[in-house]
């Protein structure tokens, strides 16, 4: 089951070029990995005073425009993982309003300030069962919100036990 679950999260950890591997270890009871978290590169088109980020590789916080990595990892199939996350290399992005989008009926983008941001570097969003395989579905921010402001990561290490 280690070298599956290694080899999963291998797989996953791959994405594009411009992407670092992440350093995998997998042990009895817990597997480990560090995450190098990708160049931010600011939207340029927001309206003044509203600020948004992706990263490669990244998908968006919902509708705020900040970035998040979801993984998911093999687990035993049943087991209920906790998940711990340490953030190496934070560095404060100024007191800056993220963004949100909606789309109207009419088809339009519309930007507005949000409060709606993450303040934790990861969580567990759901477990089960995929053919007698067990999974747990990982969410990462490089980038979330802390006293008014943003923070962001260059280096997540994720421990899944």
């Amino acid at each position: 089951m280690s070298f599956i679950l290694a080899l999963a999260i291998s797989s996953l950890l791959t994405g594009p070029a411009s992407m670092d591997q992440g350093q995998v270890t997998v042990g009895s009871s817990s597997s480990t990995f560090s995450w190098q978290c990708p160049e931010l590169e600011e939207y340029s088109h927001l309206p003044r005073g509203l600020t948004g980020f992706t990263a490669p590789g990244c998908g968006c916080q919902g509708d705020v425009l900040l970035p998040r990595r979801t993984l998911v990892l093999a687990i035993p199939p049943g087991s209920e993982p906790r998940l711990r996350v340490t953030p190496h290399g934070v560095e404060r992005l100024g007191p800056l309003i993220p963004a949100s989008v909606a789309v109207s009926d009419e088809g339009i983008d519309i930007y507005s300030a949000t409060d709606i941001t993450s303040d934790n570097w990861g969580r567990i969003v759901e477990t089960g069962v995929f053919r007698r395989a067990g999974y747990a579905v990982l969410e990462l921010d490089p980038v979330i919100t802390s006293d008014g402001g943003l923070l962001r990561a260059q280096r997540l290490d994720v421990t899944l036990e």
